[in-house]
């Protein structure tokens, strides 16, 4: 009965992470087609380009904050400090599902893909700040 559900679930996982792909450096998707599907090899690519879309995320947050008024960034501050709660909790529930690795790249995936989302959101924010 297990695996009528884990492998749907595997199936889902793999490919809203190879659509979001789409998204990511170039780097990124040369990583993950060499990862020959190697769980390690998966988990090293994502840990790579998390780093990436950390840093886009926090210079786009520091862009947001030089451009909104001081009521907005409060705001900010206060929406970012619960995303990073809900990015925390949403990510690691995914680290429990089945208990067995595919867990880790459901966990890591989630990080990366809910980073970019944020970092594109804080894009877009400074941007309409200006």
């Amino acid at each position: 009965m297990n695996r009528i559900i884990i492998i749907p679930a595997f199936l889902l996982a793999l490919s809203s992470h190879t659509s979001a792909a789409e998204s990511y450096s170039a780097d990124y998707k040369i990583c993950i087609d060499k990862s020959e599907g190697v769980t390690s090899n998966m988990l090293n690519c994502n840990q790579d380009e998390l780093k990436m879309q950390d840093a886009r995320l926090n210079k786009n947050y520091k862009r947001a904050m030089s451009v909104l008024t001081a009521k907005q960034k409060i705001n900010l501050r206060d929406t970012q400090r619960l995303w990073l709660k809900y990015k925390e909790a949403n990510c690691g529930m995914q680290a429990t599902l089945t208990g067995g690795t595919i867990d880790m790249l459901f966990s890591s995936g989630c990080e990366l893909d809910m980073t970019r989302e944020r970092a594109d959101t804080l894009e877009w924010l400074s941007n309409v700040g200006n």
